[in-house]
């Protein structure tokens, strides 16, 4: 199965035409992560913004003094590193995978230089983005009142 026909079968680019994601899987590419690898650190630049393939990734933040909190799984067919695409490209939370994990990189340079040269690609983009930061902010609230709240 190629990277164009993974991409077809993933549930957050349902709003994507094939041309579309045929431009996505121009710039994608596969990449496998062990049990226990970090994609990403807090606070660093983004390198890129993930779709999960394969496997499960934990989404961390880390709270005073000194206490990292999951406040999010992301599974097959979604995504995240979506700092990648928003400026100013730092990472928001750590990646952690859950499993062995198969993940489909959209380079932060490559992505934004296809975004800029197609503005109608970079609509449907940043509209799924902005559902991804929604959704991420639904959940965190929720981590947080259980944690406040035992």
């Amino acid at each position: 199965m190629d990277l164009e026909e993974i991409l077809r079968g993933m549930k957050v680019l349902q709003s994507f035409t094939d041309e579309q994601i045929g431009q996505i899987a121009s710039i994608a590419q596969l990449e496998s992560y062990a049990t226990d690898s970090r994609v990403e650190q807090e606070n660093d630049l983004a390198r890129a913004v993930y779709l999960v393939h394969k496997g499960c990734v934990s989404i961390v933040i880390k709270l005073p003094p000194d206490r990292h909190v999951a406040i999010y799984v992301v599974k097959p067919g979604e995504l995240f590193g979506w700092s990648a695409a928003v400026a100013p490209y730092q990472i928001t939370a750590s990646s952690l995978c859950m499993e062995p994990t198969e993940l489909i990189a959209l380079p932060h340079e490559a992505l934004l230089d296809l975004l800029n040269r197609d503005s109608s690609l970079k609509a449907v983009f940043m509209e799924m983005i902005a559902q991804v930061i929604r959704n991420r902010l639904k959940y965190t609230r929720m981590q947080l009142q259980f944690l406040l709240h035992g």
